[in-house]
């Protein structure tokens, strides 16, 4: 029998060389849990594991850029939710996951929108093309 994080770990390995060889920057959050770069970062989540016995999931994030992202929170932390880096931010995000969707799926994959409400942008895989 297949260990379930294992078999995650394999899907996230080919959903990073499919968004690799369809150009995306791929990124390591590193120490800080924050790329230092914007793009696409692919990890297996095991939150749900932890808590609630459920299989480890692949979840794609798109980061902005790093001025981009201290721009929004500074505005955000202001309460300043007009600023035009909360809107580019949050108009960017919407892209990338619609734009994650559209080629992770025309690899092969079966991804989704991921329903996690405090990360509504996220893209959630559940599995990756046959083999071959």
């Amino acid at each position: 029998m297949t260990d379930p994080l294992d078999a995650a770990e394999r899907l996230a390995r080919r959903v990073r060389d499919a968004l690799t060889a369809a150009g995306l920057p791929v990124v390591d959050p590193g120490p800080d849990e924050e790329p230092a770069s914007g793009g696409a970062q692919v990890r297996v989540d095991t939150w749900n594991r932890h808590f609630f016995g459920l299989a480890p999931e692949v979840v794609v994030t798109w980061w902005t850029g790093p001025q981009l992202r201290a721009d929004m929170v500074a505005a955000v932390m202001r309460k300043d939710l007009e600023h035009p880096s909360v809107r580019r931010s949050g108009g960017t995000h919407e892209a990338m996951c619609a734009a994650l969707l559209a080629v992770l799926t025309s690899a092969g994959f079966t991804a989704r929108e991921h329903d996690n409400d405090m990360a509504p942008f996220n893209v959630r895989v559940l599995a990756g093309p046959a083999d071959g």
